[in-house]
């Protein structure tokens, strides 16, 4: 139990600054995850000062995409956060089968943008950002986690290799430097997750951190396109325009990205369109009888010609008729005027 409120389950996951956990809070009978800080880090004063603030400011965010943060406490030596739990797997976890399709890989995407979004407006920069710390449920939503503890490893030199390895893959070149990470540095590390999901495979791979941190400055990733043909040309612009080596040079900001991934869509998803058309072609044939009628029936538009010199050929004989009426009806006065002056 810690602080006599929250029962410790069994271990879901394990880092270099901390241990998660599913537990029970017993006050209000749920579920949650609780991560609770290795003990060799308790003693740094200045870490542990950062990991409340930054876990105090997260618990602040509200957002479908983001973790909620329901306590921030500690129990004698152990500092831990306690946060809503999510049943599903990690990126990480899904993509050892093999790339998402670019349908999934884009939905996931915007919903994990958005929520960037949303924190970086917040004023909150994740800093680390990787396939580990997305969750998606069973239903396909995605779940960003790990805000509080990513700010204590941003903050750590790319040297200590103990607690960068998990990392180093996802950072961005400015970070790798060991600049601060902006909005823009996230927005990096999620072009990396994009790229995972699209591809099967990180841009970047070495056998150390330190190898791995140089090739994220100096080296360019191989188009998605290129590294996989089954990835859609907008997909893999989008993807290498967030992995841009200067942040001036990437999306403005998370939301932006997010707008470049909607745009991509029309790539993503032309599939439905082919299906349709031929569903419309079928029914439009038997709406359109010229054809037929040419074919086979008879049209209407040749008989009109016998028609008509029938027509002509019978005004002489109605003349003829009108002229010998109008010859009979004069004559008659004529001939009575006639008998009665004999």
């Amino acid at each position: 139990m810690l602080a006599q409120r929250y029962r410790l389950g069994r271990q879901i996951g394990s880092g270099g600054m901390a241990t998660v956990y599913e537990g029970e809070d017993t006050h209000l009978s749920r579920r949650v995850a609780i991560k609770v800080m290795h003990p060799q880090y308790v003693a740094d004063d200045a870490f542990v000062t950062r990991f409340r603030r930054e876990a105090l400011a997260v618990a602040q965010l509200k957002h479908p995409g983001i973790v909620d943060v329901y306590d921030v406490d500690h129990d004698d030596a152990r500092y831990f956060i306690v946060m809503e739990f999510v049943e599903g797997q990690s990126i990480k976890e899904l993509v050892r089968d093999g790339p998402l399709t670019p349908e999934r890989t884009v939905d996931i995407g915007i919903q994990v943008g958005k929520a960037l979004e949303s924190a970086h407006l917040a004023g909150v920069v994740h800093r680390d950002v990787k396939s580990h710390n997305i969750l998606v449920s069973p239903e396909g939503a995605a779940k960003l986690v790990d805000f509080g503890i990513a700010v204590a490893k941003g903050a750590a030199s790319v040297t200590e290799a103990g607690t960068i390895l998990g990392t180093v893959q996802y950072i961005s070149p400015e970070q790798a430097r060991g600049e601060p990470a902006t909005p823009s540095s996230d927005i990096y590390s999620l072009g990396i997750v994009l790229y995972e999901m699209a591809t099967g495979r990180l841009p970047f791979d070495g056998d150390n951190p330190v190898q791995i941190a140089t090739r994220h400055v100096s080296d360019p990733p191989i188009a998605p396109a290129a590294a996989d043909p089954r990835v859609p040309a907008g997909l893999s612009a989008a993807i290498m325009h967030a992995l841009a080596k200067r942040p001036e040079d990437r999306p403005a900001t998370a939301g932006a990205l997010v707008r470049e991934l909607l745009l991509s869509t029309d790539d993503v998803c032309d599939q439905p369109t082919r299906v349709v058309q031929p569903i419309s072609r079928p029914a439009a044939r038997p709406e359109a009888p010229p054809p037929r009628i040419e074919r086979g029936l008879p049209s209407p538009r040749p008989a009109l010609p016998a028609t008509t010199p029938r027509r002509s050929s019978a005004w002489p004989i109605l003349a003829l008729a009108f002229f010998a009426l109008a010859l009979v009806l004069g004559l008659i006065p004529l001939w009575s005027a006639v008998l009665r002056g004999a």
